[in-house]
């Protein structure tokens, strides 16, 4: 009888040890396919966060580069006008010379026919007033002045409207000279359009700067040119 029942509890034992051992088993594996399953995850969501970076990164690089290239063909475009404003200025000052080159030839003119009309007569006398009324006709200042003056607020906007409006003791000569300063003009070149001389166009800046009311240390020509 005790053989039996030791052979009983032995049986008992071992279904006991088989069951605790099954169930240790499927509970190691439901936490090891729980971690397996969170480790998973957790790379898929590395992985997807790496991709999102990716592509923040390469949105970054796209942005910087359309940044880049927009600042780029801004830049071109500056260059190209700044060119052309070049241009238009070289050619408004060669211009404007040339205008001043024919006032100073038809003036020589009008003053050798002005001889001769006081040693002709009769028809010579007739023909030497017409062609001085031709002369004088082209020698009309407010006529080039007025085409000036439109192609230099061509290049800078409302000048003699702000110049006038801020300095009202500013003559119309005045702003000839002010617009010649502008150009950047030196003093031998604007004494030619102004038919004076160096001279005289250094006492006309003085007299401007005190219609002006500018500081004594002011430069004229940088105040102007700034303007």
């Amino acid at each position: 009888m005790l053989i039996i029942d030791n052979t009983t509890l032995i049986y008992q034992f071992t279904i006991v040890l088989i069951f605790l051992a099954t169930v240790i088993f499927y509970l190691a594996m439901f936490f090891y396919s729980k971690k397996l399953t969170s480790s998973i995850l957790k790379q898929k969501e590395t992985e997807q966060a790496l991709v999102v970076t990716n592509l923040n990164l390469n949105n970054i690089k796209i942005a910087n580069e359309k940044i880049q290239l927009a600042e780029l063909a801004e830049k071109e475009k500056s260059m190209r006008l700044e060119q052309e404003r070049d241009h238009k200025i070289k050619e408004l000052v060669s211009n404007t010379l040339l205008i001043n080159q024919q006032y100073e030839v038809l003036n020589r003119i009008d003053e050798e026919l002005k001889f001769i009309h006081t040693e002709a007569e009769g028809k010579v006398k007739t023909s030497s007033n017409k062609i001085r009324r031709i002369i004088k006709t082209n020698l009309s200042i407010d006529d080039n002045w007025k085409d000036f003056k439109i192609q230099f607020e061509q290049l800078h906007s409302d000048f003699f409207y702000r110049m006038k409006t801020r300095f009202p003791k500013l003559t119309e000569n005045d702003l000839r000279h002010c617009a010649f300063i502008k150009m950047r003009m030196n003093t031998k070149e604007i004494a030619r359009l102004l038919n004076i001389n160096p001279t005289s166009v250094q006492i006309s800046r003085v007299r401007m700067k005190k219609k002006m009311k500018l500081e004594s240390e002011t430069d004229l020509k940088e105040f102007i040119q700034d303007f």
